[in-house]
């Protein structure tokens, strides 16, 4: 059982999600992503129900866009799963590193053959969708959040090969570039056109706003897949972590990784009181607090009621799952 989690924030959920997930699915069938029982269990995930959480107030065209490089990166993360032995992608360290560094080609627009469906073919079509309506400037930091998750993701490879558990303290730094938190935070920028200026964007207290939003979703995440990756014997989750350093038992691991949640999440309404003086971009920034709440939220709301990507119990208000699906 999941304590409820700390979340005040108002739930919200863009309006065009029904028609977003329609395109999106379109696309995924077209690129071959999911095929059979992989593509049913795509839909009952509901990822675009996530999407439409993380940025309820995008311009429907570019949560379009949002929506197929979330749905990409669940495909690749699903894809680099380091016990699914039937992926090549994983199946050498060598591999997996020429599979990542293709993908940061085909974002730094070099001219790479693909073929005409699959990740690569997906992902090249997607990146030029987000180039032709997005400056160069968010490129660059959006292709450098992709290496940084990529960095991350060989940083668990490792790991796993070595048979090395991190500390609690190192699992920490790492997650939220492990679980691509830093992208979806660099796609609030892109979703909701909001642009602060470099000396408000990188302000202490604005970067550690940004930070602690990253990694709440992030810890949430780990409570929510916790049977998805003890099932898969996957040791980077929190949870399992704290239980392996301590000695303690699953509940108190879960407890306290409820409560790392839950006091990240008060330090980050804590710093809202320290905000810089933004002047001309006081309301840009507003918007962009605003934003980060969506995510923070948006991944509790939708890890709970709207996807059956995870399974587990959660002590809350409301205290059953919605069937989303037999709903609509």
């Amino acid at each position: 059982m999941i304590p409820e989690l700390y979340a005040p924030f108002p739930a919200r959920i863009h309006a065009h999600v029904v028609a977003i997930n329609e395109a999106t699915a379109s696309w995924v069938i077209r690129f071959h992503l999911h095929e059979g029982v992989a593509f049913a269990r795509y839909q009952r995930e509901g990822l675009s129900w996530m999407t439409a959480r993380f940025y309820p107030e995008a311009a429907p065209e570019r949560l379009a866009i949002a929506d197929k490089i979330n749905t990409l990166l669940f495909a690749v993360d699903d894809l680099m799963d380091h016990n699914d032995h039937k992926s090549e992608v994983i199946s050498s360290r060598d591999r997996f590193i020429a599979f990542t560094d293709l993908c940061l080609r085909i974002m730094q627009g070099e001219t790479v053959v693909l073929p005409s469906t699959g990740h690569l073919a997906a992902l090249a079509d997607v990146w030029a969708q987000a180039v032709s309506v997005s400056t160069s400037a968010w490129q660059r930091s959006f292709t450098g959040a992709i290496r940084q998750m990529f960095d991350a993701a060989l940083w668990a490879y490792d790991n796993v090969a070595a048979g090395r558990w991190p500390s609690a303290a190192e699992y920490y730094r790492m997650r939220p570039f492990l679980g691509a938190a830093n992208t979806s935070t660099d796609m609030i920028e892109f979703c909701d056109g909001i642009k602060l200026p470099q000396d408000l964007q990188y302000h202490p207290v604005i970067a550690e706003l940004t930070r602690l939003c990253q990694i709440t979703v992030c810890l949430a995440n780990d409570l929510f897949s916790l049977s998805k990756e003890m099932a898969h014997e996957d040791q980077h989750n929190m949870v399992v972590i704290l239980k392996n350093e301590q000695g303690a038992s699953l509940s108190r691991a879960i407890r306290q990784t409820v409560k790392m949640h839950n006091a990240d999440v008060k330090t980050f309404i804590g710093l809202l009181s320290q905000l810089p003086e933004a002047g001309e971009h006081a309301q840009e920034l507003r918007r962009y607090i605003t934003s980060l709440t969506a995510l923070m939220r948006g991944n509790i709301d939708w890890s709970v009621n709207e996807t059956s990507r995870y399974s587990f119990r959660y002590q809350a208000r409301r205290t059953h799952k919605r069937k989303r699906w037999a709903e609509r």
